[in-house]
């Protein structure tokens, strides 16, 4: 199974650093490969279960009054573990091409994380201010610099996917979902609802 989305996320949460305020965020971008074990239970409906690896990659401008002139922001590329668990229910009798819809909940653990701030380098006395500033606000200690974080053990996501799609025999398919909620424990990512979607292709043999 492979998958490409994009998501919103409201603030970005370092650990041990506390949470970034006053963040305009761009739109977040993910992808997946996942390897399945599927069960039909009728002609058109099917289980499955599997396992894989993401990656997302996300862009935040810091925005407050002080900075407003000045391009600065926060960027990260985070890679874990994808553990989906889906249902399918297609309309039957038909011999080739099948709709479903399909739910799908799916726990999410991010695992290395690479970030980074940029926009602080200025030599002038009032941009010196302003890093000042940014530093005690964000609390990453040396700006410009790419850093690296492992995400703690209770960093876990879990949402809910409405998928709809269309099966080409049983070796095929291909689905659009919107996301219906999404849930976080400890200092994860916190991900929106709101325009976190994402389309779905699986690979059978």
């Amino acid at each position: 199974e492979i998958t490409y989305g994009n998501f919103d996320e409201h603030s970005y949460y370092e650990k041990d650093y506390g949470r970034i305020k006053n963040l305009d965020d761009e739109t977040g971008y993910e992808a997946g490969v996942s390897y399945l074990l599927r069960w039909y239970f009728y002609n058109a409906g099917a289980i499955s279960i599997g396992m894989g690896t993401f990656y997302h990659y996300k862009k935040f401008n810091f925005n407050d009054s002080v900075s407003m002139d000045i391009d600065r922001s926060l960027s990260y590329h985070n890679i874990g573990l994808d553990i989906p668990l889906s249902f399918r229910f297609g309309v039957p009798f038909i011999p080739i091409f099948k709709p479903f819809i399909s739910q799908t909940f799916h726990f999410h653990k991010p695992i290395f994380e690479i970030y980074s701030t940029s926009g602080f380098d200025e030599e002038s006395e009032e941009d010196e201010d302003v890093e000042s500033s940014a530093k005690d606000a964000l609390g990453l200690g040396f700006l410009d610099d790419i850093h690296t974080r492992f995400n703690g053990m209770k960093d876990l996501t879990f949402s809910v996917w409405l998928g709809f799609g269309l099966q080409i025999t049983r070796h095929f398919s291909a689905e659009y979902q919107i996301n219906f909620g999404t849930g976080s424990s400890g200092h994860a990512h916190k991900f929106e609802s709101d325009n976190y979607w994402r389309v779905v292709v699986d690979f059978a043999w």
